[in-house]
């Protein structure tokens, strides 16, 4: 697998998010970390295979969240 989509609801996708995410350009991570709000869009890169990934594995390569 080369990539996946999740469409979810919180609080469910803002644990999931938050929970792989591991490194990345601080301000995005801190931005995650502090607010998931409704319609808000975060790409995470796992290096390796999906079946080794663990929390924490996931490098934050974006996030965009409405109003900003």
């Amino acid at each position: 697998m080369t990539g996946l989509v999740i469409v979810g609801h919180n609080p469910a996708v803002n644990e999931l998010v938050t929970r792989l995410c591991g490194n990345g350009p601080q301000r995005l991570v801190h931005r995650v970390h502090s607010s998931f709000p409704t319609s808000a869009c975060a790409v995470l890169t796992v290096v390796g295979d999906w079946e080794e990934a663990e929390w924490g594995a996931a490098h934050l390569d974006a996030f965009w969240a409405p109003g900003g």
